[in-house]
């Protein structure tokens, strides 16, 4: 499985710095300005060094992270949808929050921005 697919999407990892989530953790959406592009990476690689001082790169939080962030708060439920293909849908106090999306990572984040924006995380 690609190490995209275990984190959290470089769009989701921007809005959670943005919105005050630690920047600390294995994996890191990083911009190339060689390439001018974005890839994801871990610190144990070898191929970034998460000590760079490049202001345009975000944690990448795995869903073991985020587990661990969201830990605190009564953890919401998580489950992958059988009426959609490859869908997770997570709920909070029995109230669906988020739906279709398609990886359990993006799902926490999606749950954390949430928490965070209605002032629920501790």
């Amino acid at each position: 499985m690609k190490l995209e697919n275990q984190v959290v999407c470089k769009e989701l990892s921007q809005e959670m710095k943005e919105l005050g989530y630690v920047q600390e953790g294995l994996c890191w959406w990083h911009f190339d300005k060689d390439t001018n592009k974005w890839w994801v990476s871990n610190e144990w690689s070898g191929s970034f060094c998460v000590h760079d001082e490049n202001p345009e790169r975000y944690v990448a939080p795995t869903v073991a992270e985020l587990g661990e962030a969201l830990k605190p708060n009564t953890l919401p439920h998580y489950q992958k949808d059988s009426l959609l293909s490859d869908g997770w849908r997570c709920s909070y106090n029995c109230t669906t929050i988020i739906k279709a999306v398609e990886t359990e990572a993006d799902a926490r984040a999606k749950m954390w921005i949430y928490l965070k924006k209605e002032g629920l995380l501790k």
